[in-house]
């Protein structure tokens, strides 16, 4: 047994019974010092800092009261994606570019090109200290399969250190077609995917789409986890109509939908009702902070304000292109935030570091107001999303995956110095982040 002394930890991620019973600062440092003891890779206990005497035969690791995360969960990414921006690079940095861009750079998209890009995102996350990845991958009827075969190949070479899970990310419209419903939920069971995906559009046939989806994922006992509303649009509605679509089929298992943008530029009625209506129907909601950021209200996109300001060419958004992650969570809602794309025509930067998903979402969604509660945005909130009870938190029987921020000791300094040196500890294992180089692509 190792016991790690003196560890600076969210009160979001520690076990609630032990939280319950101390007074801390909930507003200003939201975090208590604990003792956290480890068997081979696995937490046994966590205690407060000196409540327990350690026997003689206990390691000691002295962590000195610097801060101290469990191993953070991503639960939207693109691995398939990652990395392609050499090849495929978005100058304008609109959505349908990144679409049109990205189709096209599929041709390079072999099962080695698509390993090497996957891994070496899987080494960046691995040290920056991330434990969990759920990634969509690009599926059609002709299209897809061997990612999903390589995907699994990974998962399975990195099951000891990061839980990987696959989504399809294919048109909605596609499962009306028995055929192909039934080609993407056996591609789903053969490879060991996770949840049956999505970006469905607005027409009049949408009710209809999400029914044979959701019949889809009845019929292999898959959970839903889509991309929904990403843009600028008031007129986008998918979330509402995907809630619609939970509680017309009956559909019991998890539902998740990513980005939500355009709820949050349609008006505070419309809000208040499709918030009522995600809550009722038990939907889980991913904002990405760091793409949409990137896309949304791109000048381009308004031509209208662009010809008022009488300019031409680049502009500055006016919105920050996330949901309403306060107001989701404050209606009941679980939320969480991720990295979506690394280096590809959706998102230009990137390198796989969910700490830099939180923030980024702290900082555009004001989540200073909730500081609390906004680690679980990239640890249990997520983990749970996920359905893992076995990472983003630090308590007994969690996988000893942690994250130490160096001379970091309040929420003050966690906030403001973020290129802090991290050191990493996976069960008795302790080293400083090592980034790998960039490879030649």
């Amino acid at each position: 047994m190792i016991c790690y002394k003196r560890a600076k930890v969210p009160t979001a991620c520690l076990p609630g019974t032990l939280v319950s019973n101390v007074d801390y600062d909930a507003d200003l440092d939201p975090a208590l010092t604990v003792d956290i003891w480890v068997v081979d890779r696995t937490i046994a206990k966590v205690t407060l800092s000196e409540s327990e005497p350690v026997d003689s035969g206990v390691k000691v690791v002295d962590l000195g009261g610097h801060f101290v995360w469990p191993g953070m969960v991503d639960a939207h990414m693109h691995l398939d994606k990652a990395h392609t921006w050499n090849r495929a690079p978005n100058r304008r940095g609109e959505f349908w570019d990144a679409i049109e861009l990205l189709t096209a750079d599929k041709e390079h998209w072999s099962e080695e090109d698509v390993y090497r890009r996957a891994n070496y995102t899987l080494e960046c996350a691995w040290q920056h200290g991330v434990s969990a990845i759920r990634t969509h991958l690009d599926t059609s009827a002709d299209f897809g399969a061997s990612s999903h075969h390589v995907i699994a190949k990974l998962r399975s070479e990195w099951a000891d250190r990061i839980a990987i899970q696959t989504v399809c990310l294919t048109g909605v419209e596609d499962f009306v077609d028995l055929g192909f419903a039934d080609q993407m939920g056996q591609l789903l069971v053969e490879t060991g995917g996770t949840a049956i995906g999505g970006m469905p559009q607005m027409s009049d046939t949408l009710d209809a789409e999400l029914d044979a989806l959701f019949e889809t994922a009845k019929r292999f006992q898959l959970p839903v986890d889509l991309h929904v509303d990403e843009s600028g649009d008031p007129s986008a509605e998918c979330l509402k109509h995907v809630a619609l679509a939970v509680m017309r089929n009956e559909f019991t298992l998890p539902v998740t939908c990513g980005h939500c943008c355009s709820l949050a530029v349609q008006s505070p009625e419309r809000q208040k009702a499709t918030l009522k209506l995600v809550a009722e129907a038990g939907i889980h909601v991913i904002s990405l902070p760091m793409c949409n950021l990137f896309l949304q209200d791109r000048m381009r996109e308004n031509k209208e304000r662009q010809e008022a300001l009488g300019i031409e060419g680049p502009g500055t958004p006016f919105w920050r292109g996330i949901t309403l992650v306060q107001e989701l969570q404050q209606s009941g809602v679980l939320v969480a935030a991720a990295s979506d794309n690394v280096r590809d025509a959706f998102y230009a930067f990137g390198d796989g570091d969910t700490f830099e998903s939180y923030i980024t979402m702290l900082r555009a969604g004001h989540l200073d107001l909730c500081l609390e509660q906004s680690p679980a945005f990239v640890t249990t909130h997520a983990a749970d999303i996920m359905g893992l009870d076995q990472v983003g938190r630090i308590e007994s029987g969690a996988v000893a995956n942690l994250v130490v921020f160096d001379g970091i000791k309040n929420f003050s300094q966690l906030l403001s110095r973020t290129g802090a040196s991290r050191t990493r500890i996976f069960g008795k294992d302790m080293w400083s982040r090592a980034l790998p180089d960039y490879p030649d692509f």
